[in-house]
């Protein structure tokens, strides 16, 4: 044996230990997307490439699936396209070669402004199980092949001893779950199909329906605005508890103290002009008929200085009640002028709650009023607490989200003992018994017939 078919014989071992070391990783690979990394950069070590592009051959159509080098390629660029083209037009994508113009049918512009931009040689290694092309590796070689020879050789080699284990590979991790017809049957198939649709018919389901819900007070205590005025300052905040006769808001001053004491001067000169018209009446006619008119002004002058005294002494808001304060912030309403009977804030017993819930408009369907409903809230999804409904509004409105809503009450069945005031959740309302099919085709229906005014 001469010394250079010694070195023939260890490059082939060499190249037959690489081979047999990429067999064994592919038949080791558990998931789909590892196959194709692997097929795509470790391949490299049985055939040199600069870069390599995946393609599904299985579909009518070929389907990128992984470009060397890449963690997720770029489908819309303009390379991308021109690989597609030139796959999807090869004449012969079920055999090995190194691709010419020839190579592609129809589509010579393409293969000229690819290999215009790209200056590379281009390998195609077909990857098949059963006889059955499921699997195209592009390989790219940046420049001109010199032993285009050598290159056959070594494709030859790829697909008697590597390309078969890469295709028994990827029909290995193929989803189990998939159903096929001709394995089944048609008949069998079609008898299985009808018996679920008919199934669906026949059982019967409660529809439900999921809306957004928030515990509110059962019976809340507003606090409104006692006069016109100014606010000086709140001196609560949300949240906070307070016992009866707490001091809640104080308004500006000022302008109401002022007016009492205008009016508690203007009632003093009545007075003094009074009695001195009523002195002066003893000898004078006239004294006495201003009398009678000074008396009138002065009634009216007290009336005003009792509404004075009045408004003065709603100058402090206290709390009629004990309870949990719910405001919006404090801060807005320093300086803001309010007028009698404009909501401030409101007290509330967070012992004393209920639900409020929010029924869009496309789930207003006709609810059971004695199924209790289920709520689930934010903060504790994994417990759940019943209610009755009490009450549905009869028409819609804006709910927090603005969505066109039906509001709906309802009490808990048992009241939980560690519920806040304004903890949101998700509650759950049955409705009357329906086919299993309508339960599931309801709301796709409903949007199909939306959609085409049907």
């Amino acid at each position: 044996m001469t010394q250079t078919e010694g070195n023939q014989n260890q490059q082939m071992l060499q190249h037959m230990a690489t081979i047999n070391r990429l067999n064994l990783k592919a038949f080791d690979t558990k998931k789909r997307q590892t196959l194709i990394f692997s097929i795509l950069n470790e391949t490299i070590h049985a055939i040199r490439y600069d870069r390599a592009v995946l393609w599904d051959m299985e579909k009518k159509h070929p389907k990128l699936l992984g470009v060397s080098g890449q963690s997720e390629p770029n489908k819309d660029a303009r390379l991308t396209k021109q690989w597609l083209a030139l796959v999807s037009a090869m004449n012969t994508p079920e055999e090995a070669q190194l691709l010419t113009p020839e190579s592609i049918t129809g589509e010579t512009h393409i293969w000229n402004d690819y290999e215009e931009g790209t200056k590379a040689s281009v390998i195609w290694l077909p990857i098949k199980h059963d006889n059955k092309l499921v699997l195209g590796l592009w390989l790219e070689i940046f420049g001109k092949i010199q032993n285009p020879e050598s290159v056959k050789n070594t494709l030859d080699f790829l697909t008697t001893y590597l390309t078969p284990a890469y295709g028994i590979a990827w029909d290995n991790l193929k989803p189990k779950f998939a159903i096929k017809e001709k394995a089944v049957g048609k008949k069998p198939f079609m008898i299985g199909l009808f018996s679920i649709l008919l199934a669906s018919l026949i059982i019967q389901v409660p529809l439900r329906v999921v809306a957004p819900c928030e515990i509110v007070a059962n019976d809340p205590i507003l606090i409104t605005a006692p006069l016109d005025g100014i606010i000086e300052e709140i001196t609560v905040d949300p949240g906070d508890s307070v016992l009866k006769d707490d001091v809640l808001i104080e308004y500006d001053k000022r302008v109401p103290l002022r007016n009492l004491k205008v009016a508690q001067k203007e009632v003093e000169i009545l007075k003094a002009e009074a009695n001195r018209a009523r002195t002066l009446g003893l000898d004078d006619k006239k004294s006495r008929t201003e009398l009678g008119i000074l008396n009138l002004k002065l009634e009216k002058e007290k009336v005003n200085l009792n509404l004075a005294k009045w408004q003065a002494s709603k100058l402090t808001v206290k709390a009629p009640n004990s309870g949990v304060v719910m405001l919006d912030n404090p801060d807005t309403w320093r300086g803001k002028p309010v007028q009698v009977g404009e909501k401030i804030l409101s007290i509330n017993d967070p012992q004393n709650t209920k639900i409020r819930i929010w029924i869009p408009e496309s789930d207003n369907v006709v609810l059971d009023p004695d199924k209790p409903i289920k709520v689930f809230l934010n903060i504790n999804p994994e417990e759940s607490y019943t209610a009755n409904i009490i009450y549905i509004a009869n028409e819609s409105g804006l709910s927090d989200d603005y969505l066109p809503s039906f509001v709906a009450e309802a009490n808990w069945v048992d009241q939980p003992d560690d519920i806040k005031l304004g903890l949101k959740g998700t509650s759950i309302l049955y409705g009357e018994r329906v086919s299993l099919l309508y339960y599931f085709i309801r709301k796709p229906w409903a949007a199909v017939r939306s959609f085409l005014g049907i």
